[in-house]
């Protein structure tokens, strides 16, 4: 998933934000970091999954916790890090993409992405779409 989750079994009171820190198993560096929300109920800490280093696929990484964002401790959890998968970007075009116009040149950047960003998303396009 996109997503990282913590469950608690008891509410952490008086907390809005905290940071997890993966660290490579092996060297103890610093992989990535997330910083993370407290959900309403006060037992879900949540957010969007970091990007990992693509060196870092199929490797175990340990999660470190700073309920104050000063203090790690072990989480006492092994991530293994795992290939993100595509993105897919729609365009919807009022016209053909080949109308040398607006259109056009928002295809030119449609195909632009796709070779930025080669390998890691889709693009779909519909011609015609009406307002």
């Amino acid at each position: 998933g996109d997503r990282v989750e913590l469950t608690f079994s008891q509410p952490i009171i008086g907390l809005c934000q905290a940071v997890l820190r993966f660290v490579n198993l092996s060297s103890g560096a610093l992989v990535a970091e997330c910083s993370m929300e407290l959900d309403s109920t006060g037992l879900m800490l949540q957010a969007r999954s970091p990007r990992f280093p693509t060196s870092m696929v199929n490797s175990s990484v340990k999660g470190l916790l700073a309920l104050n964002a000063h203090d790690f401790v072990d989480t006492g959890f092994l991530f293994t890090v795992s290939p993100a998968g595509k993105l897919k970007i729609g365009f919807l075009y009022h016209s053909s993409r080949w109308d040398f116009g607006w259109t056009f040149q928002h295809n030119v950047a449609r195909l632009y992405l796709e070779s930025k960003f080669f390998g890691r998303i889709e693009t779909i396009y519909r011609n015609y779409v009406s307002d």
